[in-house]
């Protein structure tokens, strides 16, 4: 888990999974698009979410292991 003490996500959280939406001058708006990509293809999840005391929380979870 990755908590930010400055910005927060603003508008709709979903929308920084999309690729190509970003907030930054020179960013790509790809970072969290591809981070949700591989913690998916692992059998993951991913959420984001704004801290009342500020900043951001970013979640990812990971199976221990996949049963086969």
């Amino acid at each position: 888990m990755s908590k930010t003490t400055g910005r927060f996500f603003r508008g709709r959280a979903v929308a920084r999974f999309e690729p190509y939406v970003t907030t930054k001058s020179k960013g790509t708006g790809l970072g969290l698009a591809i981070v949700k990509k591989i913690v998916e293809e692992h059998g993951g999840r991913i959420a984001v979410e704004n801290v009342v005391s500020g900043g951001a929380r970013v979640s990812i979870v990971l199976p221990l292991f996949e049963e086969v």
